[in-house]
């Protein structure tokens, strides 16, 4: 069985009793129009139109209808009845005593009624389909602007300002302790005062255990309040200001009843997502932890290993070693260690990043400075791979860090010793892309990359599909990706047409380099 829902509480009188002049004033007007009414059939008639009057009478219960309350619009019509019969039906100013009379103001009292009581229930259903299409567009809107609140602080914030506009007021969310009753506000409009006022405080915590919104009345102001959730002893109370409509004082209810299960729905829809955000930060997380302890028991260990067995055979048989022999043991454990020191730096710089603690200390310089450091040390990044070096003399000065410039130039050529076959040619190339950046690319012989790994292999302790079972962590790429995004750049990866891969990253020039210093004017000599 369809159950009706709960009417609103009233919680206070609605302002006092109307005042009698307004009350009267429908029944009043009903009365006036019929003398109008009879005025204008009695010209009719005087003018040559003789049985005019019903029309007039007719026309005037219509509208009557159409402005009235039912009831007044029901008294006029009866009272058009008795003025037909009493002024204009033979004799005149006499109530008729013919059966026939009487039937005629029977079936005539019938029609007037009849018509004046469609005509109000049309009135009725039009007035009744505008407010609906009203509230229909305010719930449109407010559904609007709670979609794009991703946050439980930006539901709330987007709650007070929908709702305050669909309901033509102001409207705040306040929250309110069951069990002492204290009500704290959580949004409010910003033209709105600094806090809830008594009639706002009390009204929420009535609505705090009602399941229907609840009304007050404050001063000029209609002050409606409806619960929104309530969870662990506290309770979210939609609150909205409303000026006191006199044809409709209940008009605001729908709509807040409404936008308060859209607010509840906005809210637990936020709280869901903040649930899955935190477990996939815990996921990431924890892979994250399991990528870094393999890399660490495997990664980190080999050189270390490396460096030991050969320093032991060093210490054990140096002596009896030949002089070459000891020479490429110190130099392995030489290269080894200084691997040990760029993966223990790419570790302590992706730490950094991810922290946000890195900090770009940018000045002017020479791109073609900061790539000569790097090739100078080709020989141990690219063992047995030649390195050519295509950077011309004329490009601009950049505002880099050149520390961290050096570090992307090296992890990307570690990666390019990494995937590609010896003997095959690195090329490290830059251009201005216009004024405003230069564009620096490195590009090997090597494998090439998949669709899917173009964004992939900057992922941290992601290597490529050939990377499985090589030297590194698979950090070198995420660290050159923070470091390029920490400039303002951009970085990407492609497979070149003719095989290999060619990484491009993008430094940005903003602004303009300091002026030159100007030689000192020579200082005037004295007097010989």
């Amino acid at each position: 069985m369809r159950r009706d829902p709960p009417a609103p509480r009233e919680t206070r009188a609605s302002g006092g009793a109307r005042p009698r002049a307004a009350a009267v004033a429908p029944w009043a007007a009903a009365a006036a129009a019929m003398v109008a009414a009879t005025a204008l059939a009695w010209a009719a008639e005087h003018a040559g139109l003789p049985g005019t009057a019903p029309l007039v009478y007719v026309v005037a219960i219509v509208l009557g209808a159409a402005r009235l309350p039912q009831r007044a619009a029901l008294l006029g019509a009866m009272l058009a009845v008795v003025a037909n019969a009493y002024v204009f039906v033979p004799p005149r100013f006499a109530f008729p005593t013919q059966p026939q009379d009487f039937f005629t103001a029977t079936v005539f009292l019938a029609v007037a009624l009849v018509v004046s009581s469609l005509t109000s229930r049309l009135r009725t259903v039009a007035d009744l389909a505008d407010r609906r299409a009203r509230h229909a567009e305010a719930l449109r809107a407010v559904a609007q602007a709670l979609g794009d609140a991703e946050h439980e602080p930006d539901v709330v914030r987007a709650a007070a300002e929908a709702v305050g506009a669909a309901v033509g007021g102001t409207a705040r969310v306040v929250r309110v302790d069951v069990a002492s009753g204290v009500v704290s506000p959580e949004s409010a409009p910003a033209d709105a005062d600094a806090g809830p006022t008594d009639a706002e405080r009390a009204a929420a915590r009535d609505a705090t255990a009602s399941r229907a919104p609840v009304v007050r009345a404050d001063g000029a102001t209609t002050v409606v309040a409806a619960r929104v959730a309530r969870r662990e002893g506290t309770a979210r109370v939609l609150v909205a200001r409303t000026p006191r409509a006199a044809a409709h004082p209940d008009e605001p209810l729908p709509v807040l009843e409404s936008a308060a299960a859209l607010v509840r729905e906005a809210l637990e829809r936020a709280r869901l997502a903040e649930l899955a955000r935190r477990a996939e930060v815990e996921s990431r997380t924890e892979r994250t932890r399991s990528a870094l302890l393999r890399s660490v028991s495997h990664d980190l260990r080999t050189p270390l290993a490396v460096v030991l067995g050969a320093a032991t055979h060093l210490a054990d048989r140096g002596a009896s070693l030949p002089e070459a022999q000891r020479t490429a043991l110190a130099r392995e454990i030489e290269r080894e260690a200084d691997r040990l020191n760029r993966l223990v730096g790419n570790l302590l710089s992706m730490t950094r990043l991810d922290a946000g603690a890195v900090r770009v200390a940018k000045e002017w310089q020479p791109l073609e400075e900061v790539v000569g450091a790097v090739a100078a040390r080709a020989d141990r990044l690219l063992p047995g791979r030649p390195l050519v070096v295509d950077v011309p003399s004329d490009l601009p000065l950049v505002p880099l860090d050149a520390v961290l410039v050096e570090q992307v130039l090296i992890n990307l050529l570690e990666n390019a010793a990494t995937h590609t076959p010896a003997g095959s040619e690195v090329v490290v190339r830059a251009r201005a892309a216009g004024p405003t950046a230069v564009v620096v690319e490195v590009l090997d012989r090597g494998s090439g990359l998949a669709p899917d790994e173009r964004e992939a292999v900057f992922e941290p302790f992601r290597r490529g599909r050939d990377g499985e079972g090589r030297k590194g962590v698979g950090l070198g790429l995420a660290v050159c990706r923070g470091i390029v995004q920490a400039h303002g750049g951009t970085i990407s990866a492609e497979s070149r047409p003719d095989g290999g891969a060619v990484f491009r990253f993008t430094l940005p020039i903003e602004g303009a380099p300091p002026a030159p210093p100007m030689d000192a004017p020579d200082a005037p000599r004295g007097p010989a």
